[in-house]
């Protein structure tokens, strides 16, 4: 709006005298008078102070030249105009950062908050748990926001980071940070607490116990245990099979979902367990044999080939009155026997066709796939 300035003589004194042109031209200011048109009302002076004006400049742009707190409640420098509706000195010039540890008065304002330490979010609310960083007041929910701080996306997995195990396992993950007894690394929850980035068998732990521990060169790449690496970590480790048979040492073959013997793995048993199989006289077919009458605990393991089978004749009780001769067929899953039982000469007058009680050993040696579980 326009500010306007009028300016209008007053009336003289009558029989005012001529005097010399200098003269009068000094007494004019004496019969003029400046008026402010429309829009004098929007003219505003500045209040220069460290502390807010008093009544009577109140309709005034009060200038803050520091950042001390004042009885007002305001600490940040800057131009302020009263707000009469809500009785406060509002920062002008867009949104001013006002920086401690409580929530400003000013609404308009940003809050840097300085501290970690729960504090009062609402209007006459209570403390709740408030984290460092720059707050704006939302309107709608009434409430001082953080919007410095990083939220966890839905969907993740919060892991915890420090020296000692998490009293239970209400937490995913768990960073080992430090400890002299026992290595760092990511922990996850199965059971115990097992650290999924060095040797599990080294880094069972509850509540900062050992549980298991292991030892010896590259202990730190090779799971030994009867079991089976866990899923998280299959990919990362060798798996050094012990307990029952077969064992020996496995990679992870994940394009087809099972692990896979490095090296042949031999398998070997005596068949049948007791010495009482007659074998009639005769050819003797013993088909379809599956290789757990080899290794009884072979499981889902199977020959990713058909193995090397041997078979040795350990017990005979026509040995060595009558010869007997054998052959043997593998398969990956299954093994055939084939004997020969022939008539034999009594050394005397006749040719003898007799039943016969034998006990093989059995061996296979391959490469074995375990499926994963």
């Amino acid at each position: 709006m326009a500010f306007n300035l009028t300016v209008s003589a007053i009336t003289p004194p009558a029989g005012l005298p001529h005097a010399n042109r200098k003269a009068e031209i000094m007494e004019l200011p004496s019969y003029l008078r400046v008026t402010g048109a429309s829009g004098s009302s929007e003219l505003k002076l500045i209040f220069v102070s460290t502390t807010a004006p008093g009544a009577d400049n109140i309709d005034n742009v009060w200038l803050k030249p520091d950042e001390a707190l004042t009885p007002e409640g305001v600490s940040a420098h800057g131009l302020y105009l009263y707000d009469t509706t809500h009785g406060v000195w509002l920062l002008m010039g867009g949104p001013g950062v006002e920086s401690g540890t409580t929530a400003p008065t000013d609404l308009n304002v940003l809050w840097l908050k300085t501290d970690g330490e729960d504090a009062i979010l609402t209007p006459d609310g209570t403390a709740v748990t408030a984290p460092q960083g720059l707050y704006k007041y939302d309107s709608d929910s009434g409430a001082w926001t953080c919007f410095t701080t990083t939220t966890i996306p839905a969907g993740s997995l919060e892991i915890i980071s420090q020296a000692t195990a998490p009293a239970n396992a209400d937490i995913p993950f768990w960073l080992k940070t430090t400890d002299a007894t026992t290595p760092r690394g990511l922990h996850y929850w199965d059971g115990a607490w097992v650290n999924g980035t060095l040797p599990p068998a080294a880094t069972a732990i509850v509540n900062g116990t050992t549980l298991a521990t292991g030892s010896g060169v590259g202990a730190n790449y090779i799971y030994t245990r009867s079991s089976q690496p866990p899923a998280a970590i299959r990919n990362f480790v060798l798996w050094a099979k012990t307990g029952n048979a077969p064992n020996g040492l496995f990679w992870p073959d994940s394009a087809n979902s099972r692990w896979e013997s490095i090296t042949p793995i031999l398998i070997s048993r005596l068949y049948p367990p007791a010495t009482n199989t007659n074998i009639p006289a005769g050819v003797t077919n013993l088909a379809g044999l599956s290789y757990d009458n080899i290794c009884a605990t072979i499981g889902t393991a199977v020959f990713a080939s058909a193995p090397m089978v041997t078979v040795m004749l350990e017990y005979d009780d026509l040995f060595p009155t009558a010869y007997l001769s054998w052959g043997v067929t593998p398969l990956t899953s299954t093994f055939s026997i084939a004997c020969s039982n022939p008539d034999y000469w009594d050394g005397v007058s006749a040719w003898v066709n007799s039943a016969r009680n034998i006990q093989f050993r059995l061996s296979a040696v391959g490469i074995i796939w375990i499926p994963f579980v």
